[in-house]
């Protein structure tokens, strides 16, 4: 399972320079594993990161399929507002439909991966005590410029402080 996490995209369905970053990195993992992966792109709609008439992932997905990516390889989609919906969807996903996956890649910016770790590590572990799950992460260096990425930063190191200081993850 290779689970290609959603940034954002235009009101026409361009998507950003993150979001192509990231899916051509999931690209690398699906050429690069010889067992059959599936690609499980994320990404729903919401006034911050895609106001378009289609799911962030049905976007995604189009552009995996551009690149050579069978779409029979690609789950229809997760639609999700925020990283904590994607990984909680997936999670589901995974444990209901291929419950004996052993091994879930994530793919997304290196800036994004320690709040990914950090709600991986919750989801997983309250619901998944009965097996062992490999997770390996994958993170894409920002393709922009450094102001830009310091701001990035700057959110996530206040979201990740904001799931940590919750008395119960929800």
């Amino acid at each position: 399972m290779i689970v290609l996490l959603g940034n954002t995209n235009s009101p026409d369905c361009e998507l950003s320079p993150i979001a192509k970053s990231r899916a051509d990195a999931a690209i690398a993992e699906f050429e690069a594993d010889k067992l059959g992966s599936v690609l499980i792109p994320t990404g729903g709609k919401g006034r911050h990161f895609n106001v378009s008439d289609r799911h962030h992932a049905e976007i995604l997905s189009s552009y995996l399929v551009e690149r050579g990516i069978p779409a029979q390889r690609i789950y229809p989609s997760i639609h999700s507002r925020n990283t904590l919906e994607d990984i909680q969807s997936v999670g589901t996903l995974i444990r209901e439909r291929w419950p004996s996956a052993d091994k879930v890649v994530f793919v997304t910016s290196k800036f994004h991966l320690p709040r990914v770790k950090f709600i991986v590590r919750w989801a997983w572990a309250s619901k998944s005590k009965r097996r062992r799950v490999k997770f390996v992460y994958v993170g894409v260096d920002y393709p922009g410029p450094g102001e830009e990425l310091d701001r990035l930063l700057e959110h996530e190191s206040k979201s990740l402080a904001a799931l940590k200081n919750l008395e119960r993850y929800p």
